[in-house]
């Protein structure tokens, strides 16, 4: 072939030779710059990551002291102040890092894959002349070629590396996506959100013990799945003391708890704020967040509790009306100011009451429910309750009934104004079932057994199966009660 020919007779190996290592020389310069960078970001991230490990030591305190908290979070790159409540500047900082340092140990394994490739690519087009020169010089010590010969042995020589390097980088491109998504979580340990679901609760009194007792015990008993979950116990007053009722280990812990002076003395405080500090610490560890009152049994698995991917919120409706308002009300005072602080749009979205069967304004039961810690649910609901509760002119306008369930209404209406609603799975009655109320419930509603139920509510109904009168209970409950009571 001519041009072949053409190139034998006039081009000079050795110039190109030297032009292409060169040109390499040039560009592995250039990306070592770059490399550099990225290795500079590296060491921001680790600092970073080195400081979130000790919040999560200060944030694991039974107590935080201010002025031991105070040379982390007054930290230049956090901006909190001092003179900030460190319980709360903790929960902000936590919270609202997560994401950055996720996003940059994500973009720290695109850099460095884009300087991989770019590497990987400069060695394959020397490996490509190398190739080709050594042809040349065997081409040269024949007396006589085959132009076809040659065309095909240049095909072999230029095109075999190049369809490896793009079979390659066709695999890396198909599996980027879960590369990268994975990355942080096998390089950063500490960054990872396994998928387990965590059960909170709070205690105030003796009866409080004895009821997270038996909580506990009927979960690890029924729990299925879910019986080897983390548990935390939030003690809202030390002086009862918790060590003749739990003995802590890696999958229960009891955290004492101070609530603030904003909200103490307010109904159902504990349980709002234990949930803001359990928000706070469950953002990174767990998909699952799980709220159940003290006065809750679990009898079969509550599998619908583990949120898994599709889910932000499950939650129950309301058994009865309470402090609600039917469907075809107006907004009164109490849930104008409600909606206000929660800052709902333009809404009107109802459910049904499980007793009575009434069609009302959304308002959700708060005995139990799930949250996906990583969305502020709680934190939200914390700020808003915090806000009403410390309105005097608000507390001096509502009845003792609507302050007693304000943080069930508050709840309800961030929940009511979740942006994707498609997110919230309702919990069907066999969840929270009102055993408390269980005379109200319609006969049609009504549970034969207590064991076809998966948990039910009890407040100060007894449930030793020997006073019980007004419903069944089966074995293995009834033993494990009768056991628990005796």
């Amino acid at each position: 072939m001519w041009w072949v020919d053409l190139l034998l007779r006039y081009v000079d190996f050795k110039d190109v030779l030297k032009c292409g290592a060169g040109t390499f020389l040039l560009l592995v310069f250039v990306s070592l710059i770059m490399y550099q960078n990225i290795l500079r970001s590296r060491d921001e991230l680790r600092w970073q990551l080195k400081t979130k490990r000790k919040l999560d030591k200060e944030i694991g305190k039974l107590s935080i002291d201010v002025e031991s908290a105070d040379n982390i979070i007054t930290h230049p790159s956090y901006g909190i102040e001092k003179d900030d409540d460190p319980d709360v500047a903790l929960a902000i900082l936590d919270q609202e890092k997560w994401g950055k340092r996720e996003s940059a140990a994500v973009g720290y394994e695109a850099n460095t894959l884009v300087i991989f490739g770019v590497l990987l690519l400069y060695l394959t087009t020397v490996l490509v002349r190398l190739v080709g020169l050594v042809g040349y010089f065997f081409i040269q010590q024949m007396d006589s070629f085959n132009p076809d010969q040659m065309y095909l042995f240049m095909l072999f020589i230029v095109l075999r590396p190049l369809l490896l390097a793009l079979a390659y980088y066709y695999g890396k491109m198909q599996e980027r996506s879960s590369h990268m998504e994975e990355y942080p979580r096998r390089v950063f340990p500490h960054l990872d959100k396994p998928e387990e679901v965590l059960f909170i609760t709070a205690v105030n009194s003796e009866r409080d013990y004895q009821k997270a007792k038996l909580l506990i015990e009927s979960l690890r008993e029924f729990g299925g799945p879910l019986q080897n979950s983390r548990i935390r116990v939030y003690e809202t007053n030390p002086q009862v003391g918790y060590s003749k009722y739990f003995r802590e280990s890696e999958i229960l812990e009891v955290h004492q708890l101070v609530i603030p002076t904003s909200v103490q003395e307010k109904y159902f405080a504990e349980k709002v704020y234990a949930c803001l500090h359990a928000e706070v610490w469950a953002a990174e560890k767990f998909r699952s967040l799980v709220w159940v009152s003290p006065d809750y049994l679990v009898i079969n698995p509550p599998k619908l509790f583990d949120l898994g991917k599709n889910f932000d919120i499950a939650v129950r409706p309301a058994h009865v009306m309470n402090v609600g308002l039917k469907a075809d009300a107006d907004l009164d005072d109490y849930w104008r100011k409600i909606y206000d602080v929660v800052e709902v749009g333009d809404l009107k979205s109802t459910v049904k009451t499980f007793i009575g069967d009434e069609s009302i304004w959304t308002y959700y039961n708060s005995h139990a429910f799930a949250v996906n810690p990583a969305k502020g649910l709680l934190r939200r609901w914390y700020d808003c309750f915090e806000k009403l509760a410390s309105d005097e002119e608000f507390k001096e306008m509502i009845t003792h009934d609507q302050k007693v369930f304000l943080h069930q209404a508050v709840l309800s209406a961030l929940i009511a104004n979740y942006p994707n609603q498609e997110r919230i799975r309702v919990l069907p009655p066999s969840y929270s079932y009102p055993y408390n109320l269980h005379d109200r419930v319609p006969p049609v509603r009504r549970a034969k057994s207590l064991n076809e139920l998966v948990s039910i509510a009890y407040e100060d109904r007894s449930l030793d199966p020997r006073m019980v009168r007004d419903i069944e209970i089966f074995d293995p409950l009834r033993s494990g009660l009768i056991y628990f009571f005796d």
